[in-house]
């Protein structure tokens, strides 16, 4: 896992800016209540929770102890009393319900949002910030939709979903656009400058960081400098600029003790921790990372907790301890199973879903409230007007009705088309990002089982070696499926451009991959047509197309040397065919079309090695083209796969 996953975005800052909209209306102006406001604009934050508390006694106004509450909830959060913080919210939101008041519920279950956020309870968090957009986006409130954009932006953030954060924080960052530069410019832009960083966008990381942190100072908000300040730390750790890096991370921390706050602190020991580790400076890492997971564990920061258990886990890993890193790595492995197990995620999709169909109703009620006004203005215009305008009127609104909905579904299909290629991005993401994941526990188990034969080899008997060569060997299949999953989700989503290229070329490449193979096996490729055509292509998904084809013709051969032969022929419709045959084992006619569909395997493994995907590919790649994939074989009797691409793909043909 990334070093800056372990940084935690919450920084509850757009909460202190939306109070003043809780606070109107409330007719709190006792003497206590004015003393107790005092203290908490001086962060003299348990004093003033002393005399808010003793001020709720003689409050009478609902509004006025929903807001009382209110403050209490944001006192403890800011002190990381997280339980008595959220007993507090949920108070406050008790009386703003009975009051109907759907403004300030929808702050308070923002704030609930960000406490739960912060302890790592992200099915909590989600369920009520999607609340809280749902009444923002129901009450045209736009400070309440960029505060409950920005900390879903914080969520996605959190589960590693940078892209989806960056979409949000982008959102609220065009919606300040229009405003005064000041305080929530500079938690956007640190919040942005954060998650380039994560996306190893570098520059653009360190441009909005350097931008937050001088309208930080400039606006004097001690707190967004201290955050922005420890992630410029972060951005300079990456660019290896190392002195720079630790005079940023001292000057974070020592923000943040002044500040009191413990939730900070502790992801800036984490963040310093995985800085001295990375430098070698491994006793200095530890004490560190030690006081954060002590300090996590204190105040029930879940998340925190996770981040410093992988930090401890890095460290002893990179210092040779191996014992220590094994423990720390199950404790790391427990803990992501209970805050961030597959069940939890799939309920935060159920959520999320949940609020696009509320949100839809919202959408369609208002479209119904417009169309039955239109209905209304358009009945009392049509009784007073002349029946010969009425029809002139009727039929020009009709052409005007025509030409809108024309309009409309134009709109419609460009959206649609925005849309699907957005989506078609974020699958490619997520195909690379899984790949990537899943491979790490898979380094993770062979670099812990060899360390097992390296060290113990002579204290195990042979049943153990031999699991430990079952493990090896699962490992490597793994890796081979992962690999495999990966090049066949590439064919439709490659930053590949097309070229005109020889194909000749193209398989001279593929063969020269396989020369290995082919001089093992002493196998014959022999080409059978002198000219090969030029095709307009992605080079890669071609050279693949052969190389799939050619390897599979050598892997199955039947007990001799295999012999390839590949041909390519002009057909009457506008088309090239080319043909790889060999003489090998053979396909039986049914299992002609199976063999082309995923994860289909007609052998064991102990007989032919294989994931079952490459044909799958294959077919993939020509149909890509417009091109069509097939076989001709009988068991013994070795295969002939055919091919086609469409002559609109050519420039020349067959010589």
């Amino acid at each position: 896992m990334s070093y800056l996953i372990r940084r935690v975005l919450v920084w509850g800052y757009f909460s202190l800016l939306l109070i003043p909209l809780v606070h109107s209306g409330t007719n709190c102006d006792g003497p206590l209540f004015k003393q107790a406001e005092e203290l908490y604009a001086s962060k003299a934050y348990v004093a003033a929770a002393e005399l808010y508390v003793q001020d709720l006694e003689g409050v009478k106004i609902k509004a006025c102890s929903t807001y009382i509450y209110y403050r209490l909830g944001r006192i403890n959060a800011r002190l990381s009393l997280f339980p008595d913080a959220v007993d507090y919210y949920q108070k406050a939101l008790n009386l703003a319900i009975e009051e109907d008041s759907f403004k300030i519920q929808g702050r308070i279950l923002s704030s609930m949002a960000e406490v739960f956020s912060k302890t790592g309870e992200y099915e909590e968090a989600y369920t009520r910030e999607t609340e809280a957009l749902n009444i923002a986006i129901m009450l045209k409130d736009s400070a309440g939709i960029s505060r409950s954009q920005y900390q879903l932006g914080t969520l996605a953030f959190n589960l590693r979903r940078f892209q989806e954060a960056l979409d949000h924080y982008l959102v609220v960052d065009k919606m300040i656009t229009s405003q005064k530069i000041g305080a929530r410019h500079a938690s956007v832009w640190s919040a942005i400058g954060l998650t380039y960083l994560e996306l190893d966008s570098t520059g653009l990381a360190v441009k909005f960081l350097l931008a937050s942190a001088d309208c930080a100072k400039k606006c004097r908000e001690e707190e967004i400098l201290a955050y922005t300040i420890g992630n410029l730390a972060m951005a300079y750790m990456k660019r290896r600029e190392f002195e720079v890096a630790e005079n940023y991370f001292l000057e974070s921390l020592q923000r943040k003790e002044q500040l009191s706050d413990k939730n900070g602190l502790i992801g800036g020991m984490i963040d310093y921790g995985t800085f001295l580790t990375l430098l070698h400076r491994f006793n200095e890492a530890e004490n560190q990372l030690r006081g954060a997971v002590e300090m996590a564990e204190i105040i029930a920061a879940k998340n925190k907790l996770l981040a410093g258990y992988e930090a401890l886990t890095h460290l002893f890993k990179e210092s040779g301890k191996f014992e220590p890193a094994l423990q720390y790595m199950e404790k790391v492995t427990a803990l992501k199973d209970e805050i961030l197990n597959e069940q939890t995620l799939n309920r935060i999709q159920n959520i999320k879903a949940q609020f696009e169909i509320r949100r839809r109703e919202i959408e369609i009620q208002r479209l119904r409230e417009v169309q039955e006004q239109k209905d209304i203005n358009y009945s009392l215009k049509k009784k007073g007007v002349f029946i010969a305008f009425s029809i002139i009127f009727l039929v020009f609104l009709y052409g005007l009705h025509m030409n809108n909905e024309l309009q409309k579904r134009n709109a419609k299909l460009e959206d649609s088309g925005n849309r699907l290629a957005a989506k078609n991005e974020e699958l490619r993401s997520f195909a690379h990002v899984a790949s990537h994941d899943l491979k790490e526990p898979l380094r993770t188990i062979n670099s812990f089982t060899g360390l097992l034969r390296r060290k113990y080899l002579d204290k195990l008997d042979d049943r153990a070696v031999e699991y430990m060569d079952y493990i090896n060997d699962g490992v490597q299949r793994m890796k081979n499926l992962l690999d495999d999953l990966l090049d066949y989700t590439r064919v439709d989503y490659s930053d590949e451009r097309l070229e005109i290229v020889n194909s000749g070329e193209l398989i001279r490449s593929a063969i020269g991959q396989l020369n290995a193979q082919i001089v093992n096996k002493r196998a014959q490729v022999i080409f059978t047509t002198e000219d090969f055509p030029e095709v307009e292509v992605m080079p890669s998904q071609i050279i693949q197309l052969f190389q799939n084809l050619v390897g599979n013709a050598i892997k199955f051969s039947n007990g001799h040397s295999p012999q390839v032969s590949i041909h390519c022929e002009k057909e009457l419709y506008n088309a090239y065919r080319f043909s790889v045959k060999d003489n090998g084992i053979g396909i039986a006619a049914e299992n002609r079309e199976k063999i082309f569909e995923m994860f289909t395997r007609l052998h064991s493994r102990q007989e032919y090695e294989g994931t079952g995907i490459g044909l799958a590919t294959c077919r993939k790649i020509v149909e890509k083209y417009g091109g069509k994939i097939w076989v001709e074989s009988s068991p013994g009797d070795g295969a002939t796969f055919f091919f086609t691409l469409p002559e609109s793909m050519v420039s020349e043909e067959v010589g």
